[in-house]
């Protein structure tokens, strides 16, 4: 038999040293939208419920979201030319 695979999101940035990433309470995944009139956005989903949530961040080209099992991001944004590291705490 084979797996049953459901689609959570689509235009996902294809991240360059890790990708979309599950949050701790395995509910939800984040991730970064494709989505260059944005910036690239961090978005989480509920796999259950295919809500997607836009994160606010004062960042740009983000990508290589992970997450801690605190529930802390960490992810790389372009600033100028160069990339930075940046860490949040997501809110429950």
């Amino acid at each position: 038999e084979g797996l049953y695979a459901k689609m959570v999101a689509t235009n996902v940035i294809p991240d360059i040293e890790s990708g979309p990433a599950w949050l701790p309470d395995s509910k939800r995944i984040i991730y970064v939208k494709n989505d260059r009139q944005e910036y690239n956005p961090i978005y989480i989903v509920n796999v259950d419920e295919k809500a997607h949530a836009s994160l606010k961040t004062t960042t740009k080209m983000n990508h290589d979201v992970t997450s801690s099992s605190d529930g802390t991001i960490a992810f790389r944004a372009q600033t100028e030319q160069w990339d930075q590291i940046y860490i949040a705490i997501l809110p429950n």
